[in-house]
């Protein structure tokens, strides 16, 4: 009797063994799968940001030259280069 006791006792150990294995490898292959999808946004993401930057950096650009344009042209030799651009004749 007690042999038996000991063998279903064993057969239960065996069990739970194999169980907790299982559920430790479907939760670590979990967690993986979670990491991999995390790592692939942080990349995703990264580019956006660097690309962004780029055209931030580009705009940036952009408004410092028609900056420098419209100083030009707010001056009185850039409207008269407009002027003669649009076909007025000067006075002589």
């Amino acid at each position: 009797m007690q042999e038996q006791n000991a063998e279903k006792l064993q057969e239960r150990r065996k069990r739970l063994t194999v169980a907790l294995a299982a559920a430790g490898t479907m939760l670590l292959l979990f967690l993986v799968i979670i990491l991999t999808i995390q790592f692939a946004k942080m990349g995703v993401a990264n580019a956006e940001r660097r690309r962004l930057d780029r055209e931030i950096e580009e705009y940036n650009r952009i408004l410092e030259e028609d900056k420098k344009n419209l100083d030009y042209y707010s001056s009185e030799l850039g409207k008269y280069h407009l002027a003669i651009q649009q076909g007025w004749t000067s006075k002589k």
